[in-house]
């Protein structure tokens, strides 16, 4: 795993101790990921959820972003996020929270703390990935006009709406499925922009609303 983009583009990311634990993003699907959020990173705020390694959250430091928050329940992710945010120079722009995902997001919400962009990479296949749209959703921690992005598996249904979340964009590689979802107060009508770009993988229904 490397940064592919910005100040700190090539360095390459120490992993978690305890690999069988965390599920790598691959390169071609970051790459991809980021050709999409383009303008939206520079100056952002970011929440990096289910971190691992921080790949997702150290890629948008290096591509302008403000800050980021990690977080992630084992204590082997966390240390390797240290790791890699000290290695790169953003820890003084880091900041680390250990503990389950969906109570996190539920403290920040209690909180009033809101993001530009939030990433979630949820378990595989355990029903995580809708209730972590729903606990966001709930929490309102998506600025209006931002994003969350969750991947999940191809055999997981998400809604396609959650309260002030409509996804706008969804798209398929193998096994992994990556869902865009934006804050705002109307559902997107038949001209949405799907997001098909060159290197997206292939263009996937949205599920339906449970």
């Amino acid at each position: 795993m490397r940064i592919i983009a910005g100040t700190h583009r090539g360095r390459r990311f120490l992993p978690p101790r305890d690999e069988r634990t965390t599920r790598p993003i691959v390169d071609r699907v970051k790459e991809s990921l980021f050709s999409i959020l383009a303008d939206r990173v520079q100056g952002a705020s970011v929440l990096d959820l289910f971190a691992g390694s921080g790949a997702l959250g150290i890629e948008c430091l290096s591509r302008g972003a403000e800050r980021a928050v990690f977080v992630d329940r084992g204590r082997g992710s966390l240390e390797a996020v240290r790791d890699n945010v000290n290695r790169a120079g953003f820890a003084d722009q880091a900041e680390l929270v250990r503990g389950d995902g969906l109570a996190a997001v539920r403290s920040l919400g209690e909180a009033g703390r809101t993001f530009d962009i939030v990433f979630a990479d949820p378990p595989y296949e355990a029903g995580m990935a809708a209730r972590v749209v729903a606990a966001v959703a709930g929490a309102d921690i998506v600025r209006p006009g931002g994003w969350l992005v969750v991947e999940h598996s191809v055999r997981e249904e998400i809604p396609a709406a959650v309260e002030n979340l409509r996804a706008v964009r969804t798209r398929v590689y193998g096994d992994t499925v990556v869902t865009i979802f934006e804050h705002s107060d109307t559902t997107p009508d038949s001209g949405e922009d799907t997001g098909k770009g060159e290197g997206w993988g292939e263009d996937r229904a949205l599920p339906r609303q449970f």
